[in-house]
């Protein structure tokens, strides 16, 4: 991209930008005058990318269901539509930007050396090998990884995973770790993406989720929670400091 294209485009994506973070911040200029500490130019541009994406999918988007729709007393259908379309801005926060699957990983030539692979623990190994460089998951691991200590307690508070006990639900005795409540949350978006099951566990009201594959969870935390935490996680990931403390509910 050449410097003049970019500016063109800074310009109509920083109003995007500022207008999705504008509350962590006293004013413009001073968002402005963080955003131009950032170290480059790919990262600007990624930065630039996932707030407004941010914005006009989430922040100021909305999705409304057709009038004959199934309704209830929650939007579901926009709690969905916001909360995959935020799992993958997270995602996309920490993950390479140029993704490439296990079969193409292996073929590569700084990878010719694994073959033969001599048995499934050998592949296995490869494949924890890929994940930690390009998985998905392990992406979203990073970002939550990342938080502040004050945003994983919230996120630990908020979220409590339960544990079969001769087939009844029992409130699991060991405490979460912070990378099983990201595995939590994004398998929650899977389980949408792969077999079209409804989010219906971070509306407004206290939820208890006893049927999905991935583990149950009694839920207290809600779109809006993680809307907050993604906000600081994503400022700080690009070298930003919020200048207002803002709660995370």
């Amino acid at each position: 991209m050449s410097n003049s294209q970019f500016a063109k485009d800074e310009e109509i994506l920083l109003i995007d930008a500022f207008d999705a973070l504008s509350e962590h911040f006293e004013n413009r200029i001073s968002f402005l005058v963080q955003y131009n500490h950032i170290s480059d130019l790919p990262s600007k541009l990624r930065f630039l990318r996932l707030t407004s994406i941010y914005r006009a999918l989430i922040k100021k988007g909305n999705f409304i269901p057709p009038a004959d729709a199934l309704q209830t007393s929650l939007n579901y259908y926009d709690i969905t539509y916001k909360f995959v379309a935020l799992i993958s801005i997270i995602e996309a926060t920490f993950s390479p930007d140029e993704w490439i699957d296990f079969y193409d990983w292996l073929r590569k030539s700084s990878n010719a050396e694994v073959f033969p692979i001599e048995n499934q623990s050998a592949l296995e190994k490869l494949y924890t090998q890929y994940n930690s460089d390009y998985g998905a998951i392990r992406s979203a691991i990073k970002f939550f990884d990342s938080l502040d200590l004050e945003e994983k307690e919230f996120l630990k508070s908020k979220l409590t995973r339960l544990r079969l006990d001769q087939n009844k639900l029992k409130v699991s005795e060991v405490e979460s770790t912070i990378s099983e409540l990201a595995k939590l949350l994004y398998n929650v978006r899977s389980e949408f993406m792969h077999k079209a099951k409804l989010i219906v566990e971070f509306g407004d009201i206290p939820a208890i989720s006893a049927n999905r594959e991935s583990k149950p969870f009694i839920s207290n935390f809600s779109l809006d929670n993680l809307k907050r935490i993604f906000e600081l996680g994503l400022l700080r990931h690009f070298g930003m400091q919020p200048e207002h403390h803002v709660l995370l509910f």
